[in-house]
């Protein structure tokens, strides 16, 4: 496959670096009693109210207080995250967009636990690609379960891996150091060696101090987005438009690069955009290779029914399926088409994103 230089991604290498591992919460019963399911029953906002799940038989949950014929519980497990969708309300950071419900499961693909009905406002605490870790307190009639000690709980925690972290933005941009998934951008020294793999070939050192865009880590390595300018090679045939240096400036907005979409082809912008779905270019998309992956978005806060399209490279696909729709990111990139033929809404090639919290 084929494409004009100014149309292509940047580079993907790897860069040795300091390991980027998930900080995973421990489990909010570790050292609390434990209170196991002995029949199925309600879980409810409050005794006697809303019934928001359903547990089953040796569901384990983490005792807060007795209340009469009441316990106060709270409930975690996993979720698939397309059943759920970004809020912010009442201090719950989720809810549960299934129309007829969702599956809590112990781990990702594991045995179920509860079944959380539709509008269920959840917290969030770790995400994996496609799943995410969640929590709820609520309350259970107390001749349903039985109180245990907390080893059982304790002894329940999994090891799971982190997620990459460019898509998931740094502590502080996201507010909570403890649910960072992993950095988006480190630094890197003077000389440092850039291979193609882990174990790979290698391809140039840097000449200067500076910081690389996170896409994937495994293990010890981190791989990196890397940007910048090559000479053309004589003879080498480039489309004009490659070589141009960008016209408009970063700050430029969506209505500018509408306004104006030939002067702001190459531009870099910085925007604030709600992830909407994941999906890949038809034939009849010209300005996507077939088969290409690409970001629908829309800026945030909007419902104008204005869009983004944000290309982003094959292997970031995966980590995309993780997103949940409407969730806030920062968003750089470079403008491939300042109005699609289709929709009129800006293409961009993805430099780096960040969620926002």
């Amino acid at each position: 496959m084929h494409r004009d230089p100014q149309r292509s991604h940047p580079l993907l290498w790897w860069v040795r670096a300091l390991p980027i591992c998930a900080l995973l919460l421990a489990p909010s019963g570790a050292h609390a009693q434990v209170v196991r399911m002995v029949a199925p029953d309600n879980f409810r906002i409050e005794p006697n109210q809303a019934v928001i799940a359903s547990l089953e038989p040796g569901t384990e949950l983490s005792l807060l207080q007795t209340l009469d014929t009441w316990v106060e519980v709270e409930l975690e497990g996993w979720m698939w995250a397309r059943s759920l969708q970004v809020v912010d309300r009442e201090g719950f950071d989720l809810v549960v967009s299934a129309t007829e419900g969702e599956n809590l499961r112990e781990r990702p693909q594991g045995e179920m636990v509860a079944r959380l009905e539709e509008g269920t406002l959840l917290e969030e605490l770790e995400r994996i690609p496609g799943w995410i870790l969640v929590r709820r307190r609520g309350f259970v009639w107390a001749a349903s379960t039985e109180i245990e000690a907390s080893a059982a709980s304790a002894a329940a925690a999994v090891d799971l891996p982190s997620v990459s972290g460019t898509a998931s933005g740094s502590s502080a941009q996201q507010g909570s150091g403890t649910r960072s998934p992993g950095a988006s951008t480190f630094s890197v020294e003077a000389g440092t060696l850039v291979r193609t793999a882990p174990d790979g070939d290698s391809l140039l050192t840097t000449g200067a101090d500076s910081r690389v865009a996170v896409v994937g880590s495994e293990g010890e390595w981190a791989r990196v987005l890397v940007e910048g300018w090559v000479r053309i090679p004589e003879g080498a045939r480039v489309d004009a438009r490659s070589s141009a240096i960008p016209t408009g400036p970063e700050g430029a907005s969506v209505d500018e690069v509408v306004a104006n979409p030939a002067a702001m082809v190459g531009s870099v912008v910085s925007w604030e955009l709600q992830f909407i779905s994941l999906e890949r270019a038809s034939e009849l998309r010209a300005e996507f290779d077939p088969g290409e992956p690409y970001l629908l978005m829309r800026p945030a806060g909007e419902g104008t029914g204005r869009f983004v399209y944000v290309a982003i490279p094959e292997a970031q696909a995966s980590e995309a399926e993780n997103f949940v729709p409407l969730e806030r990111f920062t968003v750089r990139g470079r403008v491939r088409t300042g109005a699609s033929a289709v929709s009129g809404a800006p293409v961009l090639d993805l430099i780096e994103m960040s969620r926002r919290r």
